[in-house]
């Protein structure tokens, strides 16, 4: 699945390997992912590249992505 990443400019964007060796991109501000048919913002969200996954997404939140069948 393809994602578009929302970002504003005045928030952190941090992109990095963790301890398992897996790519991580951390928004931290008002952050904004969209999947073909959903759209999710935060607070924070942290996304596994990897793994297509999102890890983690601290509120408030508005939205909310959809599972779709692999």
């Amino acid at each position: 699945m393809k994602w578009r990443i929302g970002y504003w400019h005045k928030y952190t964007l941090l992109f990095y390997s963790d301890e398992l060796d897996e790519t991580k991109l951390e928004l931290v501000g008002n952050a904004n992912i969209e999947s073909p048919d959903s759209t999710m913002r935060c607070e924070a969200i942290i996304y596994i590249s990897d793994r297509d996954l999102i890890r983690e997404a601290a509120g408030p939140c508005q939205g909310m992505l959809s599972s779709q069948p692999n």
